[in-house]
């Protein structure tokens, strides 16, 4: 399901079992109570070309996706507004993922568990915010940071991921508390190209 440009609101909107990617909102906004793409050739729920996608009271759901479960790149943003969760989990890479200059906020008891990357993710001077939530079971670390980018997970549980719990490098800066397994590097050191994991 691809929206290009222009605005769009309606009450659900659910992709299931696409050859390729799942619900694509691209140069445009996307705002919806509930969201979902599971069983996707790529990924589940994009944002790309500065698009948005937002759920407003309800949840978005990504499982066992062929890509990322949730993906926002190239100046984009996903925002869960009040009331909504976020949910990614058995997708094939990243589960929660904000990359290019792009930005991901989820609400607290959201989850991003037992993908094949890791669980919540900032790339290229992104920002992903996951506060309270749970990154479990995991191929690479429960958070995960690199090239100048922040990920947020203060009073999460990210434990028994494959790698670590939350991982910083390329510069990156990410605040990190709660139940959270190896750092690298150390909280409150810097290491990895000049990257910390601050508490």
């Amino acid at each position: 399901v691809y929206f290009r440009f222009g605005q769009f609101s309606t009450s659900k909107i659910w992709a299931h079992g696409f050859g390729r990617r799942g619900i694509v909102a691209a140069a445009g906004y996307v705002g919806t109570d509930s969201l979902g793409g599971t069983g996707c050739g790529n990924s589940g729920l994009s944002a790309e070309a500065t698009g948005s996608l937002q759920v407003q009271a309800g949840d978005m759901i990504s499982f066992g996706n062929g890509g990322p479960g949730i993906r926002s790149l190239s100046s984009s943003s996903i925002i869960c507004l009040a009331g909504g969760l976020v949910h990614a989990r058995g997708n094939s890479a990243a589960g929660v993922i904000a990359d290019e200059a792009s930005s991901v906020q989820v609400n607290a008891g959201s989850s991003a568990n037992s993908n094949g990357a890791s669980g919540f993710v900032a790339l290229g001077g992104s920002i992903c915010k996951a506060p309270s939530c749970t990154a479990n079971g995991n191929a690479s670390y429960g958070g995960y940071s690199d090239g100048k980018s922040r990920v947020e997970v203060g009073g999460s549980d990210c434990t028994g991921n494959g790698l670590g719990g939350v991982y910083a490098g390329g510069g990156s800066n990410n605040y990190c508390t709660g139940t959270l397994g190896t750092l690298s590097p150390a909280a409150n050191t810097v290491g990895n190209s000049n990257s910390m994991n601050v508490q």
